[in-house]
């Protein structure tokens, strides 16, 4: 004679169904960290990447040191100042004009010598303005390269204490199971 299976309560099966559901969710929870692991890892090995592009780009782009200023015709300090001056009130209606009158107000340098020396002087700012932005970028990009690769340090490290963390709960697994 066979004999029936006992009869299950109510209360049995909902407590079978929600242990069910509970494994359910522990698998889900256990895909979606190994997904968001293979994302990071992607992620890792990009910014690995960039940073590896940017660094090479960064030492091609060094701006090195900064531009010598020059004073070709040796021009003195006062005789700078002169022309400082003589460039702010100089009337702009007619060129010649303009320089015979900073000239004059230099006093010992001639039109076309001032003339030359305005665009000297302009070449050196901007060449400096020139290498201050190249300079700001480099050193930007040096940092940028460095933030990322602390950033990739860290996450290396996060990923290794988690690694850490599942191999603990593991072991912690296995002893429940020798204690069963």
């Amino acid at each position: 004679q066979r004999r029936a299976p006992p009869r299950r309560s109510r209360r049995s099966i909902r407590r079978e169904t929600a242990m069910g559901k509970a494994q359910e969710r522990r698998d889900a929870e256990e895909k979606k960290a190994r997904l968001k692991a293979e994302k990071d890892a992607k992620k890792k090995a990009l910014k690995e990447a960039r940073a590896a592009k940017k660094a090479a780009k960064a030492t091609k782009d060094d701006p090195g040191p900064a531009p010598e200023a020059l004073n070709a015709e040796g021009w003195s300090e006062a005789e700078q100042a002169s022309l400082d001056e003589a460039l702010r009130v100089a009337p702009t209606d007619d060129a010649k004009a303009r320089w015979a009158a900073i000239a004059e107000r230099v006093g010992s340098r001639t039109a076309k010598e001032c003339l030359l020396r305005f665009r000297e002087v302009r070449s050196n700012l901007l060449a400096r303005k020139d290498w201050e932005e190249r300079k700001r970028i480099f050193d930007g990009e040096v940092a940028s390269v460095a933030r990322e690769a602390y950033e990739a340090a860290y996450v290396e490290a996060a990923a290794r204490n988690d690694d850490d963390d599942d191999t603990k709960e593991e072991d912690d697994d296995d002893q429940v199971h020798q204690d069963v």
